[in-house]
């Protein structure tokens, strides 16, 4: 007798090995030989059932929803009294930190539930986000490392299996501290955070080592050996609380773009995570490479070029008002925040702006470009006035492509790179008076000559002509070493990197 399989439902199995399952569309069985008769195939897929290893990312990026972006580990809404919720008004606030999309704000009633296992037991990890820290943050009294204190808390991530030692992780925030918490085996951060604005966290457990490791903006701010490893396994996983513990959650900071990875991320993938604003390549496509996707962008008469300094290029034309211009960057909009820009540039003629920053309340300045002697420019708004550092050694070769690098810190001022070397600085004035909102780039053109101040500007504000490659955007000051591997081009980092 011969049975026709139309129809296969598999059940889930929980603590089974990953196992591969071939399901082939219209296909016959014989109960009676050891073969499959396959007739007519035109479909055939592959899959893993349920696997005891870790997945190797989750990325929650809650731009309106709290699913994770590969579709595995989707979570639903659910209140203090373990009751599902539909509609929560406040759940979101836009824009997130990259000024697109949302963040979420969990409040003190709700949170998200992922009903699924992620075998934390197993594995080291990563787990990063970006966080805008409630406005008790700063408030609170201090931390007694009693995890059944009726206490106030800001948390990102629970992986609970039972308040006990080593059973239950939480990264939260208490007192404007960073805590990764095993459960009374746990690392603190050593910076104090205020409410008002946004950060980069990272925590990571190296199982292998039993390092507890808590990252700031990309900087190492906390660590210790753990007393044992991690044991916990809840068939579940909460994000902006932890059920089974007594603590209150705060109610109004929210979270953006939380990633876990099962594996110890090492200090510059953390820091360029952090600080690695914007990446353009332009590689035919104005996309963002960089970790944030900014993808509020806008360009008006350029083009791709294939002879780029790496693969292609942007051309910016001869006409009036060639321009290319994204928006998002929370960073450049804090007075005394560092910032830095690389960028390749091919001058076709002398003169023009290169780089812009502005603001949507009429804040202006043009920060990098050449002033009325031709000479390469940079320059920053202070509390004062503008203050400049130029490049006059010689004015930059046409037709050829050059390196440059645009640095600021409140200890060392603006510095000007040229070809990854220090060529001008100002130090004369070292604040930075930001626009306070979020802020936007705009390259080859001012596009805003009527609103910038062009008195004060070293800058002249006019068509840059020629070609830019490789823009990249930091919120924090690069060092020397830093912006001199970047002028050797992608041989020098990838030499680095091994």
């Amino acid at each position: 007798m011969v049975f026709k399989i139309s129809t296969i439902l598999f059940l889930s199995i929980i603590h089974v090995q990953s196992v591969p399952v071939t399901i082939y569309n219209n296909a016959w069985f014989n109960p009676s030989s050891n073969s499959y008769l396959l007739a007519n195939i035109y479909s055939i897929t592959t899959l893993n059932l349920y696997s005891p290893n870790p997945p190797d990312i989750i990325k929650w990026l809650f731009d309106g929803d709290l699913n994770d972006v590969y579709g595995r580990y989707n979570g639903y809404l659910t209140n203090t009294k373990g009751q599902l919720v539909d509609n929560y008004t406040d759940l979101w606030s836009s824009p997130g930190y990259a000024g697109y999309g949302s963040a979420v704000n969990f409040g003190s009633t709700v949170y998200s539930i992922v009903d699924h296992y992620l075998y934390l037991n197993t594995t080291s990890f990563t787990i990063s986000a970006w966080i805008w820290p409630p406005s008790n943050a700063d408030t609170e009294d201090s931390y007694s490392n009693a995890a059944t204190e009726d206490s106030s808390y800001f948390t990102l991530f629970s992986h609970c299996e039972t308040p006990d030692i080593d059973k239950c992780l939480h990264l939260v925030m208490r007192a404007g501290l960073l805590y990764l918490n095993f459960y009374y085996d746990d690392a603190v951060s050593n910076t104090q955070l205020n409410s008002g604005q946004w950060y980069h966290v990272a925590f990571v457990y190296d199982r292998s080592t039993s390092q507890q490791l808590i990252y700031l903006n990309g900087t190492l701010d906390g660590s210790r050996i753990a007393k044992s490893p991690y044991t916990g396994n809840p068939n579940q996983t909460t994000l902006g609380a932890v059920p089974l513990v007594s603590w209150k959650p705060t109610n109004d900071g929210l979270i953006d773009e939380l990633i876990f990875v099962s594996r110890v991320k090492n200090s510059s993938e953390i820091l360029d995570e952090a600080t690695l604003v914007a990446y353009y390549t332009f590689d035919n496509t104005f996309n963002d490479s960089g970790p944030n996707n900014i993808s509020n962008i806008n360009s008006t008469a350029t083009k791709f070029d294939s002879n780029g300094q790496f693969n292609q290029a942007l051309f910016f034309a001869s006409s009036s008002y060639s321009y290319f211009q994204t928006t998002g960057f929370y960073y450049l909009g804090q007075s005394n925040y560092f910032y830095s820009f690389s960028l390749w540039i091919y001058p076709i003629a002398i003169g023009g702006t290169i780089l812009q920053v502005s603001s949507s309340n009429g804040w202006c300045t043009p920060m990098i470009g050449f002033n009325q002697k031709g000479y390469l420019t940079v320059q920053t708004l202070g509390v004062n006035s503008i203050y400049t550092a130029s490049y006059t050694a010689s004015t930059l070769s046409l037709n050829q492509w050059t390196h440059i690098s645009m640095t600021y810190s409140t200890t060392n001022g603006i510095r000007l790179y040229v070809s990854g070397n220090l060529q001008s600085s100002n130090i004369i004035y070292n604040n930075y008076a930001a626009s306070g909102a979020m802020s936007t780039i705009t390259m080859g053109n001012p596009a805003q000559w009527d609103k910038c101040t062009s008195d004060d500007t070293g800058i002249i504000q006019s068509q840059f002509q020629g070609k830019i490659d490789e823009l990249k955007i930091y919120s924090r000051e690069l060092s020397k070493t830093e912006v001199y591997q970047l002028s050797g081009g992608l041989s020098a980092v990838k030499q680095n990197a091994n």
